[in-house]
């Protein structure tokens, strides 16, 4: 993220060099930051069902439609599980026409412009059809706002501190204890990418029981 505002930086300079407003920079002189390495740390599944939990007893409605905010955070927690999306980039901005009759949604992620395609379970496909008005064009039709404040009253509701973001690198930890090397696909990542390693795949709770090496002949 820190480079690629370095870049956005870089192209914004050329621009007013190109009218004459400023000197042209000297790329290398704009120095990469390279960030410390840490280890990713996410929610556990079983931690996930805790907030799931604290939804039904979350009260009052979201304007304008007026759909209960605890049944619009069920239908969120479950689609975000789901498709492990970014969850202000695209899970806020998908659309009814996104979702095929079957349940596999096809998009393109905001952040990456790369296809993402995964499958709805049958409870996310009920809890969206139980939030969703009729006329709406997104499955979620509030505001961004209006969902942060929803979700800091369910963190104080399950005494959890999980951000939205979270979501989607529990899903990822979860398929790659299940399934190693899924990740990636998971997240919607290219074949071969090792972003999700990096930042998203908790080996804490992907990894934590493993093997002991054999015994050395001493």
């Amino acid at each position: 993220t820190v480079n690629r505002k370095r870049g956005d930086l870089l192209v914004l300079w050329r621009s007013l060099a190109d009218r004459d407003l400023c000197k042209y920079p000297n790329a290398r002189r704009v120095k990469r930051i390279k960030a410390k390495p840490q280890v990713p740390q996410t929610a556990s599944r079983e931690e996930i069902q805790k907030l799931l939990t604290a939804c039904w007893g979350i009260r009052g409605r979201f304007r304008p439609h007026g759909q209960s905010i605890g049944r619009v955070l069920f239908a969120w927690i479950h689609l975000a599980w789901d498709g492990a999306l970014r969850p202000w980039a695209d899970q806020l901005h998908l659309r009814h026409d996104h979702i095929r009759p079957d349940g596999v949604v096809v998009m393109i992620q905001s952040k990456t412009g790369y296809p993402h395609v995964f499958r709805l379970r049958d409870v996310t496909r009920e809890a969206i059809d139980d939030i969703c008005p009729k006329d709406a064009e997104r499955v979620f039709p509030v505001g961004y706002k209006q969902m942060e404040r929803a979700w800091l009253e369910l963190q104080n509701m399950s005494g959890l501190n999980i951000p939205p973001k979270m979501i989607r690198s529990a899903r990822a930890t979860d398929a790659e204890a299940i399934e190693p090397g899924s990740a990636p696909r998971i997240l919607g990542h290219k074949p071969g990418s090792k972003v999700a390693y990096a930042s998203y795949v908790d080996p804490r709770l992907a990894y934590g029981n493993p093997a002991l090496p054999p015994e050395l002949k001493t």
